[in-house]
This record gives C-alpha cells, sequence and structure tokens, in this order.
C-alpha cells in the first residue's frame, strides 16, 4: 500500500521539482487540451454519447420543478412549474481552464450569452391580501450573459492519466426577460406585478439549477476522463496527439 501510494504521487512529485519555465509549459499544454476537451463536449451535448450513458443535454429536458410558496408583504403566491425545456447550454465558450498540479484541483470558467427556459405554469395567489392573481399557460424565461465557474479535483494515475474525481458548478447571471401567458389579476397594480413575475421566475431558477447540476455535471466529469484517459500527461505535454 505505502509503495503504491508513492507511485500515485510520483507524477506530481516530479511536476513540483521541474523548473518554473517547464511547469508553465506542461500546465499550458494539459489547459488547451482540456479546452479542446470541453469545446467537444458542447458539440456532444447536441447528440449525447450513448457509450458513456450521457444524454441529449442540449435541448435539457428538466420536467417538473417544484415552487414553494412565495410569500411577501404586498402578495402571496403558489405556483408550480412544468414540461420544463432548457435550450442554449451547448453555446458555452471555454473563459478559464487550469489544472493546478500542486493542488491537484481543477478550475473552469464558462461563459453563456443567451439561455433560454420554456414550460408551462399554473399560479394563483392574492395581492395586497384583497385582489386575486392568477395563470396557467405556456412562460419562458430568457437569461442573459450567464457565467459558469467549476471547481474539481484531480488525481494521476500511476500510469501518467489525469483524471477529475469531483467537480462542482456554481451559476451566475446578469439579469434575464420573462413572460407568463395569461397571468391576469392586480388592476393598475403594475410595478408590483413586475415584481410578482419576477420572484416567481426567480423561484423556478431556483428549482431547475440543482436539477441542471444533477444532469450535467456527471456527465461533463464522465466526457472528461473519457477524453484524459486517451492519454498520459506527458503524451499531452509532448503533444503526441492525433
Amino acid at each position: 500500500m505505502k509503495l503504491y501510494f508513492f507511485l500515485a504521487l510520483f507524477p506530481l512529485l516530479v511536476c513540483a521539482s521541474q523548473p518554473s519555465s517547464q511547469r508553465k509549459a506542461r500546465d499550458a499544454s494539459v489547459d488547451n487540451y482540456l479546452k479542446m476537451v470541453l469545446e467537444n463536449f458542447a458539440e456532444a451535448m447536441k447528440t449525447g454519447v450513448p457509450l458513456l450513458g450521457i444524454p441529449v443535454l442540449d435541448p435539457l429536458n428538466v420536467g417538473t420543478v417544484d415552487i414553494p410558496s412565495i410569500e411577501s408583504p404586498e402578495f402571496n403566491l403558489q405556483a408550480n412549474a412544468s414540461q420544463v425545456v432548457i435550450s442554449g447550454l451547448s453555446s458555452f465558450s471555454p473563459t478559464a481552464v487550469h489544472v493546478d498540479f500542486q493542488q491537484a484541483s481543477l478550475t473552469l470558467g464558462l461563459h453563456i450569452v443567451t439561455v433560454r427556459i420554456d414550460g408551462q405554469y399554473w399560479a394563483d395567489g392574492l395581492l395586497l391580501s384583497v385582489f386575486p392573481i392568477f395563470g396557467n399557460g405556456p412562460f419562458y424565461i430568457q437569461i442573459v450573459s450567464t457565467d459558469i465557474s467549476g471547481l474539481g479535483d484531480v488525481t494521476v494515475t500511476p500510469d501518467d492519466y489525469l483524471q477529475v474525481e469531483d467537480l462542482q458548478l456554481a451559476v451566475a447571471f446578469d439579469g434575464f426577460d420573462v413572460h407568463f401567458d395569461n397571468f391576469l389579476g392586480g388592476g393598475s397594480f403594475g410595478e408590483i406585478m413586475t415584481d410578482v413575475l419576477s420572484d416567481l421566475a426567480e423561484r423556478i431558477l431556483a428549482g431547475i439549477l440543482p436539477q441542471v447540476q444533477e444532469k450535467l455535471v456527471p456527465s461533463l466529469v464522465a466526457y472528461l476522463n473519457q477524453e484524459l484517459g486517451k492519454h498520459t500527461v506527458g503524451e499531452i505535454i509532448d503533444g503526441i496527439l492525433p
């Protein structure tokens, strides 16, 4: 066991002992290879990869989203969303890709210009505890300028293959446009009604994000590890690629 542990760490120890210029060249080679793999994954999201058990991820079928009751001083609302589909996830561009061999970590940055969410909704509630507000029909949420950051753990196997063991994604976006068909009520309370729809959209997004992570991350890790398993770190550094 002790010998195996040493062998597993040996590639990292060799990397740590390299001069700074060599480490930078190594890091750039591996980072560029991973960037290429991510770009290929974006294309694979549209078709799926049956051999890896990866389904079509763009469009991504989320299905039903649970929405907790929305309570505020101005309104309360019960709602649900179903038949939810997300499109545009595969249009991401890698903005940052880096493997830190000393920290055994992978950091990612991805940017998507526009993501659209479509589905069916139902809502019923009261505005200012008096006025009925309700709706039922199709909706969409268009998210503008989405940034996805990722942090994962990596290992180098005894035979010099890099593998991703864990990956967590976080999402931030600049804003969104929303439309809910047949949403009625509120009379002349236009500004408050805008807040109602904005809160409803935020609750739908909050319900969607965990499902997106659950569906997307395992597929991304499986794809990364398959491609990283095709070439050793040494081959990637030396450019011995097809």
